[in-house]
């Protein structure tokens, strides 16, 4: 019911984006729970949530035949392979008929299943709810975070966060390209500034400035 499944790690350079932004929020809002020092790695990984992704693209939005990618991850986490955080649904702001990939109910009996293990491993985790998010851009995906720390591993390659995401694949491709315009408008680099995404950088700043000059 999938296609071939995405990975990906964050750059370095999308990294120390987020971690600014992140700290710059923090400071505004007077949050000290999210108070870190970008210096220590230890600190990055807490407040970064998706350093590594992975992407399920759905060949149909077939809520009964996707059922099997939860029935899938409800196998991961009670064999204590998957360890979930949060379950979000990204669903467009105006449309209030809207089906989403999976039903409500598997990714309710997901998360219950999840609290169940997080209790049962005495994990610190708060409880695992599925969170209805509207999306001004009708943006569609169901975003799920995962804690990906290990006691058997070394300090260096463990305690990362990562993020699943479930998506169909035409939304896939507005997704990336919406991730494009977000990041030339927040100033951040794209891609780690490589050029062949250049020309795209180049139109869409000459005609972003020249849509400012007419309004202005």
């Amino acid at each position: 019911v999938i296609f071939p499944i995405q990975t990906r790690i964050k750059g370095w350079d999308s990294i120390r984006e987020k971690t600014a932004s992140k700290l710059e929020e923090a400071i505004i809002n007077h949050d000290i729970d999210n108070f870190i020092n970008p210096n220590k790695p230890a600190d990055i990984k807490k407040i970064i949530n998706d350093i590594i992704g992975a992407r399920f693209i759905v060949k149909k939005a077939d809520e009964d035949a996707n059922r099997v990618i939860i029935d899938r991850l409800i196998e991961l986490v009670e064999a204590n392979k998957l360890k979930i955080t949060s379950i979000d649904v990204i669903l467009p702001e105006n449309s209030d008929d809207f089906k989403p990939y999976i039903k409500n109910d598997d990714l309710e009996e997901l998360a219950a299943v999840a609290n169940i293990k997080n209790k049962e491993n005495h994990l610190d985790i708060p409880e695992v709810k599925v969170n209805p998010i509207k999306s001004m851009s009708g943006y569609s995906a169901i975003h799920i975070d995962v804690d990906l720390s290990d006691d058997e591993m070394p300090v260096k390659f463990s305690d990362y966060k990562g993020e699943l995401q479930i998506i169909g694949g035409d939304v896939a491709y507005f997704k990336d390209l919406e991730d494009l315009c977000y990041k030339l408008l927040q100033n951040k680099n794209i891609k780690s500034g490589h050029g062949a995404y250049q020309y795209f950088v180049n139109y869409f700043e000459n005609n972003l400035y020249n849509r400012e000059n007419v309004e202005n």
